[in-house]
């Protein structure tokens, strides 16, 4: 997309009291399920007669493919991900009265063990029914359960609810909690829409999951508090609001029913630009692994099947903006890649499109810490002692335990998916530097892996901060070819020929912790040093970046970088 994450100087200094909520979707959790039924790939294959399944489908495969929402590795990954973008709590959707706690509470146990380990995970929360806040209480929150992941918001537990009436589904109805949960909550009433009944105190405890441009602003005291808003990446195909829709206009679609733009997040960023512009304290952001939806089919009666689904705006309009005729088959949350919420990476398409705009939006809501600037100089021995690294105080750090194996039970068709990938779990890194060389240091969990194994601690430098240059951005890559005996080499890309060696360079082994020197010439770092970095370990190939994404490891995660300056 060629965009660039917002820096400091856009941004600012984080800003006291603003938080991020991601509304997360529980829902795939059955490996015996038919399928899985991808929409983007049926309409690939059989626009004029789709060939649908039976049941629910996926708008699209997931970056992870086809994973159960109680999969260990899958709930680790996500925290990973969502704590990168800034997110504080995940609001787990549980409004159609089932509670999945065998999935809620596996998200508890692993946020919990994570955070023993030294992580950070975002708190939870949860938007349910009547039904589901009762069996919440009753549950889990009167029983103390993983109390240290409670989001509190002004003092009590957050919890949102709200539950359409039956069978016109156009307004909530009056729900009366007992004196325990409403005096241990802070409860916010919670549904679609501002436009819609259930919106009829002007916002005053009202938090709507998802809102048309421009979003209302949710109060407590005070209309002028600003308290909470909703941000959605796009709305549903039955009111043909797509992720390209902007300036209050749908694009048309083509004939696999998505648009130029649709992986542009043009809906995403014009709501973004009102939160950031209305600044309230807490941005609801919708959302992350909703990735399916049940297919409907339309019967005889038109006009009586779609008052079923009066209560979203625009739902006269039928698929996608085209007329629903008998037999039709339609969708109403999720359909296609353009008809969908979901920010999680997706496996081709947009890719982390959507993932690295939500990161960007965050740092421009919230601000970030200002970044150090080096003045240190100090000359590191490479065939001496690792103890010199504790007089560096220039540190980066990466995720303990994103290097865990997946073996995941199957979904349906789908799987069992298994990466043995993980092989040298990076802690810890540090730059040094003296007026001819850089040096750098890297720590794992444990002892690291023979240098002979293939792609193994590879270190990609881009020195001139040019994504345009190089492979992927880097301009040097060090340990792509490794001679043995402490001695490695650093490979330059040319466009024409490749990595091709540079140069030898000194490294130096000692259990958990590798150090290397590097030439400040070598790298075009004569003057003013200021270059970005990347570690992984155990890419199974480097065509592209998107080799990065399922690596052994990478600090930072993903196509993320650090940065050294002085």
């Amino acid at each position: 997309m060629g965009r660039a994450l917002p820096e400091y100087n856009e941004v600012g200094p984080p800003k006291e009291n603003r938080y991020v909520g991601m509304f997360y979707f529980i829902t795939h959790n059955d490996p015996n399920a038919l399928g899985p039924f991808n929409v983007t790939e049926i309409l690939k294959n059989t626009t004029d007669k789709p060939q649908w399944g039976n049941g629910t489908h996926y708008w699209g495969e997931p970056e992870i493919g086809y994973y159960l929402n109680h999969e260990d590795w899958a709930i680790r990954r996500h925290a990973y991900q969502l704590v990168d973008a800034g997110v504080d709590v995940i609001i787990l959707d549980v409004t159609n009265n089932k509670t999945f706690p065998d999935t809620y509470l596996k998200i508890c146990e692993v946020f919990s063990k994570m955070r023993k380990d030294g992580e950070r995970t975002p708190y939870i929360s949860f938007l349910g029914s009547e039904i589901s806040v009762n069996k919440l209480w009753g549950e889990f929150y009167s029983k103390g359960l993983y109390k240290d992941l409670w989001f509190y918001w002004k003092g009590k537990p957050l919890l949102l609810y709200g539950q359409h009436e039956m069978p016109e589904r156009n307004k909530v109805n009056d729900i009366i909690f007992s004196d325990e949960v409403k005096v241990f909550f802070n409860l916010k009433q919670s549904w679609a829409w501002t436009s819609l009944p259930w919106y009829d105190q002007k916002g005053k405890d009202e938090w709507p999951w998802i809102d048309h441009f421009p979003q209302a602003i949710a109060w407590h005291e005070n209309p002028i508090e600003k308290e909470m808003m909703p941000v959605a990446v796009a709305q549903h195909p039955l009111s043909n609001i797509g992720r390209s829709f902007h300036n209050f206009h749908q694009p048309k679609t083509n004939e696999y029913d998505v648009t130029p733009n649709t992986t542009k997040g043009l809906f995403f960023q014009e709501q973004w630009n009102r939160a950031i512009e209305m600044d309230p304290e807490f941005v609801f952001v919708t959302g992350w692994n909703e990735w399916s939806a049940g297919r409907q089919l339309m019967g005889k009666n038109i006009s009586e099947e779609l008052q079923k689904w009066n209560f979203y705006p625009g739902a006269h309009l039928g698929k996608v903006g085209k007329e629903l005729k008998e037999d039709d088959v339609y969708f109403i949350d999720q359909y296609n890649q353009e008809y969908s919420r979901d920010i999680e990476p997706m496996k081709g398409g947009h890719t982390d499109n959507y993932y690295y705009q939500l990161m960007a939006n965050v740092r421009r809501f919230k601000g970030m810490p200002k970044p150090v600037i080096s003045d240190e100089k100090r000359s590191i021995d490479i065939s001496g002692s690792f103890d010199q690294w504790s007089a560096i105080e220039t540190t980066y750090y990466d995720h303990i335990g994103d290097t865990s194996h997946r073996n995941s039970q199957k979904q349906g068709m789908a799987g069992p998916y298994v990466n043995t990938n993980g092989r040298n779990d990076i802690i810890e890194t540090k730059v040094g530097r003296n007026a001819d060389y850089i040096f750098f240091f890297v720590r794992t969990k444990d002892a690291l892996t023979t240098s002979e194994n293939k792609n193994w601690m590879l270190l990609f430098i881009d020195s001139d901060k040019n994504s345009a240059t190089g492979w992927q951005g880097y301009d040097y890559v060090i340990n792509h070819k490794i001679l043995g005996n402490g001695t490695s080499t650093i490979k330059k890309w040319y466009s024409k020929k490749g990595w091709k060696v540079l140069a030898e360079i000194p490294y130096s082994i000692e259990e958990n912790q590798l150090m290397l020197s590097i030439p400040r010439d070598l790298i075009a770092q004569k003057g003013v040093l200021n270059f970005d970095f990347h570690w992984v370990d155990n890419p199974s190939k480097l065509e592209s970046i998107y080799d990065f994404f399922n690596a052994g490891d990478n600090a930072p995660s993903r196509r993320a970088n650090y940065n050294y300056s002085e």
